[in-house]
């Protein structure tokens, strides 16, 4: 969520018709930011997909008595 506002600021700064050197800067931090922030979204979501999988296929003990 925070990665789609940083990416909609970076835009926003891209669509200038004129952009000053520290505008230029900006956006390519927010860029990157943003880019970071997805990619750290996608390895948590792989992560519990794993861990979820692999909770529902460990074996359960048997039953004693």
């Amino acid at each position: 969520m925070i990665g789609g506002y940083l990416g909609q600021s970076y835009t926003y700064l891209a669509m200038k018709d004129s952009l000053t050197e520290d505008e230029l800067r900006r956006a390519v931090y927010l860029s990157t930011v943003s880019t970071v922030l997805y990619v750290l979204a996608g390895v948590l979501i792989l992560y519990t997909v794993h861990r979820i999988s692999t909770w529902q296929t460990q074996r359960r003990p048997a039953p004693t008595g």
